[in-house]
């Protein structure tokens, strides 16, 4: 056995540290200070004798032995937490994490959980948004919402209701130029969204639309869909948007569905459960809650 061992604080901290990639976000979530954050990192490259991250300027960044070191401490960090449900479960109330995609998590739960907190207020509920395929590991939630083709193995998988893609925009934009017919967007900015967790629905709807992908007049990139619905509330330009995202928005008159045509696509936002968890009364009843909220 070596001589010494890190504390469990300081691999806490490396490994929040390392998921973030941000000393500030990790002691958020750690609820301390930045400078204890760096006084542990520093703390565990003194036992280790190596350098965990490549610091520059505002930015950090993993080493190659940090990213070894990640790798191997991560599924002993994610027993040792497993362990200590285990044994205090029966001592306080009962606990669901959950790990939902950003939009879906700010647009269309939080709104809602009002109701399920004054249902089940014994439940509690540790809310984590998602936007990194990084941290998407069994061990870190109880229940996860997702966008894809319903794929997952040794997952209980539920669908929670259909999407329809088409192109939303502010009411402002159709004062600036012809919004009239489908081809009219060729003169106008397009949002698309830049993430490793969404796929670019603009083929798909021009081929429906009967168009091609030729050039636009402009594009504006954003770094996920929450960002992209924002900057077409704000009149920068036309997004296509997934309807359970933007239908709130729609109503509200925020955003307008300038043409008839939507394409239904071929993935949807799911509920993904471990389906060694899926017994557990909390899950059952957060899962029937979903369902109702969602599938009607």
């Amino acid at each position: 056995m070596p001589r010494y061992l890190p504390s469990i604080q300081a691999l806490q901290s490396f490994e929040a540290t390392a998921r973030h990639l941000s000393f500030t976000r990790a002691a958020m979530e750690l609820n301390v200070t930045q400078t204890a954050i760096s006084h542990r990192i520093k703390e565990l490259e003194t036992i280790l004798e190596v350098q965990l991250f490549l610091r520059d300027r505002n930015r950090i960044r993993l080493t190659d032995e940090g990213r070894q070191y990640l790798e191997l401490i991560r599924p002993a960090l994610a027993e040792i937490s497993i362990a200590t449900d285990r044994v205090t479960d029966r001592r306080r109330r009962p606990r669901l994490r959950l790990l939902c995609l950003t939009t879906f998590l700010t647009r269309r739960l939080i709104p809602k959980l009002a109701d399920f907190r004054t249902t089940h207020a014994d439940i509690e509920l540790h809310l984590t948004p998602m936007n990194s395929t990084e941290t998407f590991n069994r061990n870190d939630f109880d229940v996860a919402i997702w966008y894809g083709s319903g794929d997952w193995p040794g997952f209980d998988v539920h669908r929670l209701g259909m999407t329809e893609i088409f192109p939303v925009c502010s009411p402002k934009l159709t004062g600036s130029a012809q919004l009239k017919k489908p081809s009219d967007i060729y003169n106008h900015t397009i949002i698309r969204s830049v993430s490793p967790l969404i796929v670019d629905d603009w083929p798909a709807w021009l081929d429906r639309a009967g168009l091609t992908e030729a050039e636009f007049a402009s594009e504006l990139l954003c770094g996920g869909s929450f960002l992209s619905i924002e900057a077409a509330i704000n009149g920068l330009g036309i997004f296509i948007g997934r309807s359970e995202m933007v239908q709130n928005e729609i109503t509200a008159g925020r955003l307008i569905e300038p043409f008839d045509i939507r394409l239904q696509s071929s993935s949807s936002y799911y509920m993904l459960i471990p389906s060694e968890k899926a017994a557990k009364a909390q899950i059952k009843a957060f899962l029937s809650w979903t369902l109702d909220q969602f599938t009607q």
